[in-house]
């Protein structure tokens, strides 16, 4: 299908045509919606017939393109103004188009996903009428502050006086008071104009803008720059936008007040106000995607018990009928859970991958040295379940990886048909293949359609997920190829540091917050112990303990627990100290190589027990003996003799020596 988005903001209005996931067409026209707005608090009619005109031209464009939906939202202005009702009905009246205007706190949260894609850190947005402040933090939002100040509301109320400018910029943006220390970014008109211009992109290509980098002194030197000049030779700058020419000046001056006051030493700017549109458009989608997954899936749910009911309630009571078919569907859910998760398992054996774990709701199923262990494991916060495949050599590994992705699908997609075709027999089946078959179908629906789309819960992603991003090479997932590519070298008896050291360092630059960067950072950790590197280990440690925040807490402990080894080893008893309690249960009860190592060093090297660190070591060395991970094998027989080695020389801290 084919989508419109039309971002009716306080000084432009902005089309986004989209579909299959690409965005098709940006247009902007400059309209001034809030111009006098300060002075009278009402748009002007003149303004909002100017305005109308765009979102009607628009319109017609997103018409004449096949664009199936359009969905329109307008901002500060209309949302601040007595008489923004009246310019909502005039585009209804005038367009046919049904105007949203989202509030404030939308606003910047639209602007933070559209900026970041869901990675943690800040953006300001200098808009027409308003400016946000926004910082996210784990998917969340942290910080979110609008101040009733904008490029075009400073040109109304300040001309370009710059005392009275300075003035009005102190008292407006004193609300933005106690924001987060975080990476920030600018985004929306004034970044990109300002951008353009110190790099003198003309005609002006969104590609070159995006990620520019302006610091405080070069917003300000533009600031000082077109403050000073007249307009004339403002219009004559190389890049600069000739519908911006009057207010840029006025707007820098805003953008650098807010980058001092919030305490930035300046912003990757250029980021595009397109981006609040293409943000929009997607929480739609996904908006509709989940209320589609939910309304289908109970009507699903509803026609199943409709049926059963209906066929067999002379031969059952009714309570028991229904108390049976609610069982059935919770047992055929679990089942169609595991034959999901079984798709990936079969397709990754075929394609030359071993069988690591499998989860399902709070059951885990997992190699240990080599053997298949059961345990229940605490519920995870969002996703039902989870499989990990790990190659046996590093051979066609993106093609591999793909399939193994498309496993789950197909297998769910057999699935769903198979329970289908059942229920098309409903009327000559028995009620025990009706209650353990056919009540897994919105189940099976639910797990299907949320899986091939693009998700991601917790830091991971869904299957459509991975897919999309295998197919279109995206940098996390050529990442997540070299960490396999890793795996598969480990498996067949190199160390990490015998591994080709561009696997770990040759992988494009990933946001702190993607799991892959995690991951491979953890990796790194290993390579830099394994070869010696104490110093690049101790970085490592304190950059993996700095993204703890953002592990799935299905890895933490794993990742929590390699830290707390480079803490011992390093004599950081403070840190140690504090990371174990968290670790204790986790450690004494997984009971595997790694966790006798690392209580092994905790004991020496932190508590100074000998013997305490001596049976730990034992126990370790015995599992290390014959590890059906060769290359690990290695390292962790490695590691375990220079802890032996420590205890023979007595070189290691005991508390009296702290």
């Amino acid at each position: 299908m084919k989508y419109a988005v039309i971002d009716i903001g306080s000084n432009s209005v902005r089309l986004l045509l989209w579909a299959d996931g690409h965005t098709l067409c940006k247009k902007v026209n400059t309209t001034r919606l809030g111009e006098g707005l300060s002075h009278s608090g009402r748009l002007s009619e003149a303004a909002m017939r100017r305005t109308a005109a765009a979102v009607e031209d628009f319109a017609e464009e997103a018409k004449n393109a096949g664009a199936d939906e359009l969905f329109a939202f307008a901002t500060a202005a209309v949302r601040g103004s007595a008489n923004g009702a009246d310019f909502v009905r005039l585009v209804k009246e005038q367009c046919g188009v049904a105007v949203d205007v989202i509030a404030g706190k939308e606003e910047a949260e639209l602007g933070l996903l559209g900026a970041l894609n869901g990675r943690d850190g800040g953006i300001i947005d200098v808009g027409g009428a308003s400016t946000e402040v926004t910082v996210g933090k784990g998917g969340k939002i942290v910080y979110a502050v609008s101040a009733d100040i904008g490029a075009v509301r400073l040109k109304d109320v300040c001309g370009e006086n710059r005392e009275k400018l300075e003035k009005y910029i102190s008292e407006k943006i004193a609300v933005f008071a106690d924001v987060p220390q975080c990476e920030m970014s600018a985004i929306g008109g004034t970044a990109t104009s300002l951008a353009a211009l110190e790099y003198e992109v003309e005609p002006y290509d969104a590609a070159r803008i995006h990620g520019a980098n302006l610091s405080a002194d070069c917003v300000l030197n533009w600031a000082d720059r077109l403050l000073a000049m007249p307009q004339e030779e403002r219009l004559a700058l190389k890049g600069m936008d000739k519908k911006r020419a009057d207010i840029l000046g006025g707007a820098a001056l805003l953008l650098y007040s807010v980058i001092r006051r919030i305490g930035a030493e300046g912003v990757p700017g250029g980021l595009s106000p397109a981006k609040i549109a293409e943000a929009a458009m997607n929480r739609v989608l996904e908006k509709i995607a989940r209320i589609f997954d939910v309304v289908a899936s109970f009507a699903i749910a509803g026609v199943v018990i409709w049926l059963g009911y209906k066929h067999y309630y002379e031969n059952l009571d009714s309570v028991l009928l229904i108390l049976c078919l609610i069982g059935g569907g919770i047992v055929s859910s679990a089942v169609c859970r595991l034959f999901h998760e079984l798709g990936h398992i079969v397709i990754g054996l075929l394609c030359g991958f071993r069988f690591n774990s499998m989860r399902i709701g709070f059951v885990q199923i997992y190699k240990d040295e080599g053997k298949l262990r059961i345990a229940a494991k605490r519920l995870p916060e969002s996703l039902a379940g989870a499989t990990e495949m790990l190659p046996k050599n590093a051979e066609n590994l993106h093609a591999k990886y793909l399939a193994v992705v498309c496993g789950g699908l197909a297998f769910s997609l057999l699935f769903l048909a198979s329970a289908e075709l059942v229920l098309d027999f409903y009327k000559s089946i028995p009620f025990a293949v009706y209650a353990l078959v056919c009540t897994s179908l919105p189940y099976a629906f639910h797990l299907f359609f949320y899986n091939v789309l693009p998700f991601n819960d917790d830091n991971l992603d869904t299957d459509g997920a991975m897919l999309r991003g295998l197919i279109k090479k995206e940098p996390s997932y050529l990442t997540a190829v070299n960490i396999l590519a890793i795996e598969a070298y480990l498996y067949q008896g190199l160390t990490p540091s015998e591994i080709d050291k561009d696997l770990y360092f040759g992988a494009p630059q990933l946001p702190e917050d993607d799991f892959n960067f995690i991951l491979l950072t953890n990796y790194r950790l290993s390579y830099y112990i394994d070869a010696g590197d104490r110093e690049n280990a101790a970085k490592a440690c304190q950059r993996l303990e700095s993204l703890l925040g953002y592990v799935p807490q299905y890895y933490k402990n794993d990742i929590t627990a390699d830290i707390l080894y480079c803490k011992c080893c390093r004599r950081d008893t403070e840190g140690a100290r504090a990371l174990y309690p968290q670790l204790k249960l986790y450690l004494k009860g997984e009971g595997t190589l790694s966790a006798h190592r690392i209580s092994a060093a905790y004991e020496l090297y932190v508590n100074g027990d000998k013997s305490a660190a001596l049976r730990e070591l034992n126990a370790a060395e015995q599992k290390a003996e014959n590890y059906y991970i060769k290359g690990l094998g290695k390292y962790e027989r490695k590691l375990l003799g220079s802890i032996r080695d420590d205890i023979k020389t007595d070189f290691y801290y005991e508390p009296s020596r702290q």
